[in-house]
């Protein structure tokens, strides 16, 4: 739903002062969702910025450099409209867009995409991303840009409660956590945009990441990395956004050079989780979930021990689940055989010691 523009609504302006964002310089706790959106949208350009009275200051980007943009060039603003999501395939085809200077000089943007930074109904800013190449944006691309965008908001709202409350060590700590929890929420509905894509059944994401924490617990992994552990198992599937849809949804049997596409995923996963500093620590699973204890596996040939403890424990749980799981190719397996399969493959493709503590916890 189209709303009705409020650039000049000064109250509008009076929330960014209360979220202490206007004349401030870029931001590095917004450099991660500037870097996400464009992971996730595939695209080469991504920024987050804020509308004052005359500008929209950017406050992070990728594969761009600018301070600051007029706001009569702000796409949001030539616009005429603030819709909950701006999507234009081609800009050079577009009337008002066409001759904007990002789409005649540089970077020569010809795709964009954007959502409205909202707040108690007031248009603060937005976040974007751009291609040189046309494109359109899939309907998941867009659900996970909108949870980006609320992530943004949510960050103000939580650095104007950290600055009423910072002499409160107590609510300090409260909102440190609620930062935390609206950190995974947003890893959760990313993850769940990936399993989307590849028509995962609902609750697949928060059973294999609850029973990868549960066996991490039983093995003796201290509680202080047991959140990084899960966070590792909801991103587990991340590197798969880059694996062209001809290949990952490909209903039969991969050829050779296929599977050696679908193999690169897990390096991926490691190409866009490692800049961001907050996932460096669940890097392990997306990273190295695909090696074997007999050194088999890809992307990488570790193995025993070298592969990462975390990596051999989700391993265990992520094969559990999908022989489990129904595919278009099977029914899934009783738990008994799976059971029994995981068992006579400990000291091949798993860690026995994770295999025999597997096999003692009272799954459903």
């Amino acid at each position: 739903m189209n709303r009705p523009a409020s650039l000049d609504d000064p109250t509008r302006l009076d929330l960014l002062r209360r979220y202490q964002i206007l004349d401030t310089a870029p931001e590095p706790e917004f450099d991660e969702l500037a870097f996400l959106a464009g992971q996730l949208c595939q695209a080469p350009m991504a920024l987050l910025g804020f509308f004052d009275a005359e500008r929209f200051w950017i406050k992070a980007q990728c594969g761009l450099s600018l301070a600051a943009i007029p706001r009569e060039y702000a796409w949001l603003a030539l616009s005429g409209q603030v819709p909950e999501i701006l999507v234009v395939p081609d800009a050079l085809a577009d009337r008002r867009f066409a001759q904007h200077p990002m789409v005649r000089l540089g970077p020569k943007a010809r795709f964009y995409a954007s959502v409205p930074l909202m707040a108690a109904g007031h248009l603060l800013g937005a976040l974007e991303v751009l291609s040189p190449a046309p494109r359109d944006l899939a309907a998941a691309q867009a659900a996970g840009l909108q949870s980006l965008a609320r992530q943004a908001v949510a960050q103000l709202e939580l650095r104007r409660l950290r600055a009423e409350h910072a002499a409160a060590t107590q609510r300090s700590a409260q909102v440190t956590r609620d930062l935390s929890v609206a950190y995974d929420a947003t890893l959760e509905r990313l993850a769940r945009v990936i399993d989307l894509r590849e028509r995962e059944a609902e609750g697949h994401l928060q059973r294999v990441a609850g029973i990868t924490v549960l066996l991490a617990r039983a093995l003796g992994v201290s509680e202080a990395e047991l959140p990084h552990i899960r966070r590792g198992a909801l991103l587990h599937d991340i590197g798969k956004l880059a694996i062209p849809d001809s290949v990952l949804l490909k209903p039969e049997a991969l050829t050779e050079d296929e599977w050696r596409v679908m193999h690169q995923h897990p390096a991926y996963a490691y190409d866009m989780l490692a800049p961001i500093a907050l996932l460096k620590t669940a890097l392990d699973i997306p990273y190295c979930h695909h090696e074997r204890w007999d050194g088999a596996g890809y992307p990488r040939g570790l193995r025993g021990a070298d592969i990462p403890l975390a990596a051999r424990i989700f391993s265990v749980v992520d094969v559990w689940d999908a022989l489990r799981s129904d595919r278009p190719y099977r029914a899934g397996w009783p738990d008994d055989r799976v059971r029994d399969y995981i068992g006579k493959r400990a000291g091949a493709d798993f860690d026995p010691q994770v295999v025999e503590a597997f096999l003692r916890l009272p799954l459903p």
